[in-house]
């Protein structure tokens, strides 16, 4: 399910990603969690319209595993989403204090849903560096979702953890986006 961005799904906007999780809490009937990062989170913040796909991490009991993948793929068509496997823990070092930071959301059925921590979601933008990402940064901080204060800290902390060969990202570009998505004010 990672990278597939199958043509024909359409952007997810907050309409598809409510349906979507409509249908997995129909679908799925015993306890997850799920955690909602990258642009979908965004949209369920109300700060952006639409993406592509929608980011998901997940917990279910180990013997759910697969049955919990075998929904999802089965959800994905019928909805249908881009659905993509993947948090910022996949990308940076988890901000400390991230997990307490994700914000619980609804439940539907037997899952919980929670949006991803806005500082460790901030922070994987500004690893990956698009254009749209900065701004996604940007609208966080605008938004009152994390202060500018939380986000430098966190880049400071992430930066001092970074693995190369096991993390994406570098301190000196995750300083440089930082720059860019929040230029000194004038």
């Amino acid at each position: 399910m990672t990278g597939d961005s199958t043509p024909g799904r359409g952007r997810v906007d907050a309409a598809r990603l409510d349906a979507f999780l409509s249908a997995l809490g129909t679908e799925w009937r015993r306890p997850a969690r799920v955690v909602i990062g990258g642009g979908a989170s965004m949209i369920r913040r109300g700060l952006r319209d639409a993406t592509l796909d929608v980011d998901i991490e997940y917990e279910v009991a180990p013997d759910d595993d697969t049955p919990f993948l075998a929904a999802l793929a089965k959800l994905k068509e019928s909805v249908p989403v881009n659905l993509e496997l993947a948090s910022p823990g996949d990308f940076i070092p988890l901000p400390e204090g991230s997990a307490d930071r994700n914000e619980w959301i609804a439940r539907f059925g037997a899952v919980d849903v929670y949006l991803c921590d806005p500082v460790a979601l901030a922070v994987s933008k500004l690893a990956r560096g698009h254009d749209r990402d900065l701004d996604d940064v940007r609208a966080l901080v605008t938004a009152g979702a994390l202060t500018v204060a939380a986000l430098t800290a966190a880049v400071d902390d992430v930066a001092a953890r970074l693995v190369p060969l096991r993390h994406r990202a570098d301190a000196a570009r995750l300083r440089e986006m930082l720059a860019r998505a929040l230029p000194p004010r004038s």
